[in-house]
């Protein structure tokens, strides 16, 4: 076949030509545009989303509280509004077309996240043990240092199948939280934020905590300022791997140690 370099050549032109167009100061500010555009579009729909979520929150709080005062258990109530928190972001992933991939959940070195999130909470666990045994050894507080016996009481008799359970049912559920609180508020309020990379990430770990601390309130205010509290750990974690994995294994592995091996939630 004869090599014709004029054709070669008008491709090379027409490419040329392609590139520089992509580059025009036109194109680079419609571009960002379409960007600021869409990142308004992602938070009204994470301020709309977050807005119904809290406000259906208070609107059943005492509906909440009256159903763990005659269950005597905060687990389902807890799974109740994590499931209906999970199905909104849900919703509102479908219709921004975000990816996992943005949310920070993927498996790409996931031996190294999980070890990241244990490291991340022994130190929590371990601050834990020490603040019982103070409350136990100068609070006069009747319980041993670990007990997680006593919820699961009735007529002085440990229900082994009730404990068991409700362990499941926490390891299980964590994930579903910090889906919503990390990866899906905390990511998207980062990125919608201006200024430098610590004050948007500061203000989205702060602002996303306070709703995870609130909806925890139906236990007690203490227990909803304590989530609080690990959240706000939970959050400099995720900014500083980018992993959600890292996060969820760190949740787990703290709150499944220090809710039913220590057995700390009672005495708050």
């Amino acid at each position: 076949m004869p090599y014709n370099n004029n054709n070669n050549r008008m491709v090379i032109e027409n490419n040329t030509a392609t590139v520089s167009l992509a580059k025009t100061p036109e194109n680079t500010s419609l571009h960002s545009e379409n960007e600021e555009i869409r990142r308004r579009y992602i938070l009204g729909l994470v301020s709309l989303s977050s807005l119904f979520l809290v406000g259906m929150y208070i609107f059943f709080l005492d509906g909440i509280k009256n159903l763990i005062s005659e269950q005597g258990y905060t687990t389902i109530p807890s799974v109740m509004v994590i499931l209906v928190g999970f199905t909104i972001v849900s919703l509102v992933l479908r219709w921004s077309k975000l990816t996992l991939q943005d949310c920070g959940l993927t498996l790409h070195h996931w031996q190294k996240q999980v070890f990241r999130g244990i490291t991340w909470a022994i130190p929590t666990v371990i601050l834990f043990v020490i603040i019982k045994w103070i409350c136990i050894a100068y609070g006069n507080l009747p319980y041993r240092l670990f007990d997680p016996t006593v919820p699961y009481l009735t007529a002085n008799k440990f229900h082994v199948y009730h404990y068991l359970t409700f362990l499941a049912i926490y390891a299980l559920f964590c994930p579903f939280q910090e889906f919503i609180i990390r990866g899906f508020m905390q990511t998207l309020l980062r990125d919608f934020f201006v200024g430098g990379y610590v004050i948007r990430a500061g203000m989205a770990i702060l602002i996303s905590n306070i709703v995870f601390g609130a909806t925890h309130a139906h236990i007690s205010v203490a227990f909803g300022l304590v989530a609080m509290s690990f959240g706000l750990l939970w959050g400099i974690q995720y900014e500083k791997h980018k992993s959600l994995l890292s996060v969820i294994v760190s949740h787990m592995f703290a709150g499944i140690c220090i809710e039913f091996l220590l057995g700390f939630s009672y005495i708050i």
